[in-house]
């Protein structure tokens, strides 16, 4: 179902490219997001896979991430993030032909 899905809003043709890394959200706020450049893609055949996990400290907040451009992504807490607190988040962007 969920390759039936892709393929209906991403066509047949199948993955073009995988990107991958790792931002630390330390230090970041609201007014203060974690940008990151990536390779250009076309926003209109991509989408932003995102996963984090705390490391250490506390961590009260819901982190945003979206793709701004064909070449950046953007991660912003809304909420605590206490002192000391690493949050790494884990990011992909899929490219499809």
């Amino acid at each position: 179902m969920a390759n039936a899905l892709l393929s209906q809003a991403f066509g047949s043709g199948g993955i073009k490219s995988v990107q991958r890394g790792t931002v630390d959200m330390q230090g970041k706020s609201n007014a203060s997001p974690a940008n990151v450049t990536i390779t250009s893609v076309d926003p209109a055949k991509a989408f932003l896979i995102a996963e984090s996990f705390v490391l250490a400290g506390g961590v009260n907040s819901v982190i945003n991430g979206k793709m701004t451009s064909a070449t950046n992504l953007q991660f912003t807490p809304y909420g605590t993030l206490t002192f000391g607190a690493v949050l790494p988040i884990n990011w992909q962007v899929v490219e499809f032909l």
